[in-house]
């Protein structure tokens, strides 16, 4: 596996600039902002598409929920009803 190091938006934006300006060769710009051409590139397509440099962070983590309200609501009810079900052997 390898580590990741975060690069900041702000490098990432700078290096699309001095790109889409015209103002240094790529091999220039990428041994100054120390990430590779891949990464360049990537970064520059999802500038093209999004107007941003990096994905927006998503408001969910972790698994998604495999119980509904509803399912939950009538667990608690069961229980609810007969709560020795569960300690019976």
């Amino acid at each position: 596996m390898v580590a990741r190091k975060h690069i900041s938006d702000d490098v990432k934006l700078a290096a699309i600039k001095l790109h889409l300006g015209d103002l240094l060769p790529l091999e220039d710009i990428l041994d100054v902002v120390g990430f590779s051409e891949s990464t360049f590139w990537r970064t520059l397509r999802l500038y093209c598409a999004t107007g941003h440099v990096s994905k927006p962070k998503s408001h969910r983590s972790g698994r998604p929920h495999t119980l509904n309200m509803n399912d939950i609501q009538y667990l608690l009810a069961l229980v609810n009803h007969c709560p020795d079900y569960f300690n019976s052997s």
